[in-house]
């Protein structure tokens, strides 16, 4: 492949416009045949083929621009097909179809070495021999068949279709002649379309992400002035209700005492000249003055605040809207390459599959089309694989030959609904709980014990197929993992309708963005030390949640140790979000009051529907999810964090993950060994955590009060320092790197003090060289931990240790 070595710059350039716009042409050329295959030789008066040479026709052209020979020479014999197919000249048939298809292949693959700087060259002479035998064969086929076209049918010269080139004369004729126009005969300029880079979108999108926090925080700062305002207003009130009591008292202590007693009491009042009397006057006065003011002021910036909220509020909502249908795609944009992968994989399993879609021009989000691609792909695969029938035994069941897979795409409420079905045999239970007994995916006992969803969602477990070869459509158990595990990662559902002999559904519920996300805000418990709560706040997604309801502590049964509850009368499992995330048992806020209620959400995630038992819910809000710093970027049960209006994080749990797990999962457990202080008795056990990402510290404050010690935090290791001070303090886990006073320094200024030099310190981080571990072992530090391998189990029992 033959590139100018000069102006490389321009060239990349070049290239990458190039590539998205052949992308483009490949694709449509892709529909375009696929039409063509379908009609045969029969063709719809509604074809556009001028279209179809249109973009040969560019590809080629475009090929040439970027000096890449082999799509160009490629494009050119492809265009040369269409017009002696479009002037009739030339006759197709299937293998015809099937050496077009991989030219575009082979095409598609050289756009990609071209993306990638690939320069090892393709051959493409074979595929060149073989077109050019095409364009004979064809040629003589179709000079057979004129020759037995009935009398009057043959098509005179002055009747043939025109050439390329004149039909591009005519195209350009015909636009310049049906230009719109207005009332007033003004041409009217039609939408104008640019081409704009994902990644500066993505900034805009993270910057609108940003003012949305913003929002969210300025809502909550009108709250707080609010609540001030109308403690001033019971001030006041209280204020009115003691100055009648004083002015009482003035009266009836004026009449006991004469006014000079009063003066000696009150020696102001003899340089001011004024009486008893008078003086409360002014003061009563000046009081209700400063009242009255100070609540005139307030109420003029809520006022303000509010004018101000609202005009935020639509601008960030509009300017944000906008920016997200920039990002929007019609999901034709991935539906458009499905119906030549249902045509190619029917034909390698020697099936005959029709592809119905309906709703292509449902717009998403780049981002989730990007997600949920592969989830299709592998779908559809598995329906044309596993699913549909192969002809004689379709016609043995009285179904028609060729088997029909529907896509579907539509809007409900704030998700994108995809469904995906096919008239096939659908899943057979037995088959699917033999295969997981055989491969230990289950036990003989435990497949007894799962019902119908729970046999049926093995499917989607790593490894398992049921298929009884690996080929390259399948049997690798790889695909139905990836759909499980891309869907979850988008906070969405999985539901599977299941028709033995009839066919099945996939039905997935993904968000429409994945730029914020609704979300349900929750305390696992909400028993407070020191006024602040011990677990954070968690956010679980609405698209989780299938229904918020109490319960009476009565309605929930203990079977076998085994918490439920009954449920529209199902059997429901209950568990407490304590026990799942593993942080101790809190008693809820509800039997505390004596209204012996839990606050239950019922939960679908995967296989599994099941009751969570919550300590309080504090409402919803739409919040942007952020990922987790590194080095906690993956943490079990966590799918992200967010910041909440009041400025505090909160993490988004992923449920699938939370749900999937069993009790034994709990924090507290890894504490084995009989040298473990239980946990009542680390209860007057402080410990002081030092870091300057906020995130950071509320998860290893997190951690560590999981294990039961009482945690304090700093930002800092001055405000560190000052805590130290205090003289509460039993250890320290502190950061290196931060403002004012580092991790190191703080170290160094503990052991020198006389009084706390025994201090226990940890020091945690990133810096995980020798060099730096030597500096905080020598500024004293008793432990030093790298957050590159963190282990939260390794934390607490260096804790443990040292405390």
């Amino acid at each position: 492949m033959s590139r100018p070595d000069h102006d490389d710059d321009l060239q990349k350039q070049l290239i990458n416009i190039f590539v998205v716009e052949a992308n483009e042409y490949i694709q449509s050329i892709n529909q375009k045949l696929l039409v063509l295959e379908k009609g045969q030789n029969n063709i719809s008066e509604d074809f556009d083929f001028n279209e179809l040479l249109r973009e040969a026709h560019s590809l080629k052209g475009a090929a040439r621009a970027v000096n890449i020979l082999e799509i160009e020479d490629l494009s050119h014999h492809l265009e040369s097909i269409f017009i002696h197919l479009y002037e009739k000249k030339l006759t197709l048939v299937a293998e015809d179809f099937d050496l077009l298809f991989k030219t575009l292949d082979l095409i598609s693959t050289l756009i990609q070495k071209a993306t990638d700087n690939d320069n090892r060259p393709i051959g493409i002479e074979a595929l060149i021999q073989q077109l050019d035998q095409l364009m004979i064969s064809g040629t003589q086929r179709q000079t057979g068949n004129r020759e037995d076209l009935p009398h009057g049918m043959e098509v005179s010269d002055d009747q043939k279709s025109p050439t390329l080139a004149q039909t591009e004369d005519r195209r350009a004729n015909n636009l310049s002649n049906t230009k719109e126009t207005s009332a007033s005969g003004i041409p009217i300029r039609k939408d104008e379309t640019i081409r704009l880079s994902t990644h500066r979108l993505d900034i805009l999108l993270s910057l609108m992400s940003e003012l949305h926090v913003s929002r969210i925080e300025s809502k909550q700062r009108l709250a707080d002035l609010a609540a001030l305002r109308d403690s001033l207003n019971v001030w006041e009130r209280e204020w009115h209700r003691l100055e009648s009591q004083l002015q009482s008292n003035a009266i009836r202590n004026r009449t006991n005492f004469p006014n000079h007693q009063f003066e000696d009491l009150v020696p102001e009042m003899q340089t001011s000249g004024m009486s008893l009397e008078e003086n409360y006057h002014e003061i009563s006065q000046l009081n209700n003055s400063n009242f009255k003011e100070i609540i005139h002021q307030i109420n003029t910036i809520i006022h303000a605040l509010k004018i101000n909220e609202r005009k935020v509020d639509q601008l960030t909502t509009e300017t944000e809207e906008e920016i997200r249908r920039t990002r929007m795609l019609p999901i034709s944009t991935i539906f458009d390459a499905f119906p030549r992968v249902v045509r190619d994989l029917a034909r390698d399993c020697g099936k005959e599959v029709l592809l119905q879609v309906e709703g292509e021009e449902t717009e998403v989000d780049r981002a989730v089309l990007e997600q949920i691609k592969d989830p299709l792909l592998h779908l559809i695969r598995n329906c044309v694989d596993h699913g549909v029938e192969l002809p004689e035994l379709r016609l043995q069941k009285g179904k028609p030959i060729a088997g029909i897979i529907k896509i579907k795409a539509l809007h409900q409420g704030g998700n994108l609904i995809l469904e995906i079905s096919d008239d096939g045999a659908g899943i057979d239970i037995g088959v699917i709980k033999e295969v997981a007994i055989r491969k230990n995916f289950v036990s003989q006992k435990a497949a007894e014990d799962m019902n119908e969803r729970e046999i049926i969602w093995m499917i989607f477990k790593p490894g398992f197929s049921s298929s009884k070869k690996i080929t390259d459509i399948s049997g690798r158990g790889i695909g139905m993992d990836i759909v499980r595990k891309n869907i979850e990662a988008m906070n969405g559902i999985i539901r599977i309708e299941n028709k033995p002999g009839d066919g099945i559904k996939f039905v997935l519920s993904v968000p429409l963005t994945v730029a914020t996300t609704n979300c349900v805000l929750v305390h696992a418990g909400v028993n407070k030390f020191q006024d602040t709560y011990l677990h954070p706040t968690f956010a679980i997604p609405i698209t989780n949640i299938f229904r918020m309801l109490r319960v009476r502590s009565d309605e929930i049964v203990n079977v076998e140790g085994r918490l439920g509850l009954q449920l529209d009368n199902e059997p429901l499992e209950l568990r407490y979000l304590s026990d799942i995330l593993g942080l101790p048992q809190i008693q809820n806020v509800n039997n505390q009051a004596g209204t012996e209620t839990e606050q239950i959400l019922i939960i679908e995630a995967a296989e599994r529907t099941i009751a969570i038992a919550v300590g309080e819910i504090l409402g919803t809000q739409e919040i942007v999810i952020k990922k987790l710093p590194w080095p906690f970027l993956h943490v079990d049960k966590i799918a992200g964090e967010c910041i909440l209006g009041s400025g505090e994080p909160a993490f988004v749990l992923n449920m699938a993950e939370a749900i999937s797990g069993t009790y034994e999962s709990r924090i507290t457990d890894v504490f084995e060994e009989d040298t473990v202080q239980p946990i009542s008795e680390r209860k007057g056990l402080f410990v002081l955590v030092v870091d300057d990402s906020i995130t950071t510290r509320t998860l290893e404050k997190n951690i560590i009060e999981s294990a039961g010690y009482q945690v304090k935090t700093a930002s800092d290791g001055l405000e560190a320092w000052k805590i130290i001070q205090s003289g509460m303090i039993d250890l320290v886990v502190s950061d290196i790197v931060m403002p004012r006073l580092d991790g190191v320094e703080l170290c160094k200024k503990i052991r020198s003090s006389e009084k706390y030099k025994n201090l226990p310190v940890i020091l945690s981080t990133s810096m995980d060289s020798e060099d730096d571990k030597k500096k905080g072992l020598d500024a004293g530090a008793d432990a030093y931990l790298v957050k590159k391998i963190f282990d939260q189990n390794v934390l607490l029992k260096t804790i443990e240790r040292l405390i």
